[in-house]
């Protein structure tokens, strides 16, 4: 049986090589060298050799055209094999550069999220620090505003007390006066 891939032998082929081979006698010869018995031909030497010297022929050629034929498929197997062998290494190297293009992509994303974290924490610090500093800040501000409203509440309280104090002494003092008067008057 014939494989799928195997190719039978172009005819242009087969007569090149029938045209390669050594030619043979030509097979004429007269009827009286040939007698037919009841189960055997009997020739004489010159039919005997031109018919020999054709099958010799015919069998080389044969005999050549099955060895090209053979030899061929021999180097098509050959060749599927070394290209198929061929296509699966180119596959795997095609497979590893991939892989390695896909690695060094991924080692290049790596370094760049690292980079970016760590330049997002540099940030993150500085914010912090940045933050913990105005606090602090808006805090002894604040502290220091409070303590001045504070410190002008006591002074504006201590100057309304001093103020209603003279005010009262005034008036106490007033009102003792006219008790004396009025006491001097009765007595």
């Amino acid at each position: 049986q014939l494989g799928k891939d195997s190719v039978l032998m172009h005819p242009v082929n087969v007569i090149i090589i029938f045209s390669m081979q050594l030619k043979p006698i030509p097979i004429i010869f007269p009827k009286s060298d040939v007698q037919l018995g009841s189960s055997k031909v009997f020739m004489r030497k010159n039919a005997h050799d031109a018919l020999e010297a054709n099958r010799v022929y015919h069998q080389n050629a044969s005999a050549t055209i099955l060895q090209a034929w053979i030899r061929g498929m021999q180097k098509r197997m050959r060749y599927l094999i070394l290209s198929d062998a061929a296509l699966t290494a180119q596959r795997f190297y095609r497979g590893c550069k991939g892989r390695e293009r896909w690695w060094k992509l991924r080692k290049d994303v790596a370094g760049n999220l690292l980079t970016n974290t760590f330049r997002m924490l540099i940030s993150w610090r500085k914010f912090n620090c940045a933050k913990n500093g105005t606090i602090l800040f808006q805090g002894i501000y604040r502290g220091h505003a409070t303590r001045r409203i504070l410190a002008s509440i006591k002074i504006q309280t201590y100057s309304r007390m001093r103020s209603r104090a003279i005010i009262y002494k005034k008036l106490k003092s007033a009102s003792i006066a006219l008790q004396c008067c009025l006491r001097r008057s009765m007595s």
